[in-house]
């Protein structure tokens, strides 16, 4: 395990490592230095032909989820493929390999935000070779179905 950087940052703010979990399928990892997500939900206008010509409600919308992006040295990065990798037929391939839960949990103004990922499937990957003191650096992004944030959805839950 590579846990020589001590903190991550989550949707652009800093957390320590210490008050952050990171779980693919019950397994822990470490050494991320970017961890983002999001997900949405667009409703469209409906108008009638009334006077006001203003609108007349809005839809329920379409769930959007977004991707999951992990970023971090490419130590943490191999051992997560390695672990992905499992999960494939033949056990060389990442891509078509399908995870079924990945649980994000840190601390937030002394509250504890837990985030789940269901269904990943690594679907992009990029590296950046530079001549500094920093490591090599490993951005890579999960396509996911879906995000809880604590338990509730932005979609409607059956």
């Amino acid at each position: 395990m590579t846990a020589a950087i001590d903190t991550v940052r989550i949707n652009g703010k800093v957390h320590s490592w210490n008050s952050t979990e990171f779980t693919v399928d019950g397994n822990r990892f470490y050494g991320f230095t970017s961890i983002s997500y999001g997900d949405k939900k667009e409703g469209q206008l409906v108008y009638t032909c009334n006077t006001s010509y203003a609108p007349y409600g809005i839809t329920s919308g379409k769930y959007e989820p977004g991707k999951l992006s992990l970023s971090g040295p490419i130590g943490p990065i191999e051992e997560l493929r390695e672990f992905v990798s499992t999960y494939s037929s033949n056990r060389n391939s990442y891509g078509d390999a399908v995870i079924p839960i990945a649980i994000l949990k840190f601390i937030e103004d002394n509250r504890v935000i837990v985030k789940e990922f269901f269904d990943l499937q690594w679907c992009s990957e990029s590296s950046s070779h530079s001549e500094s003191a920093d490591a090599l650096s490993v951005d890579i992004e999960f396509a996911i179905s879906r995000i809880l944030h604590n338990g509730k959805s932005l979609y409607r839950q059956e």
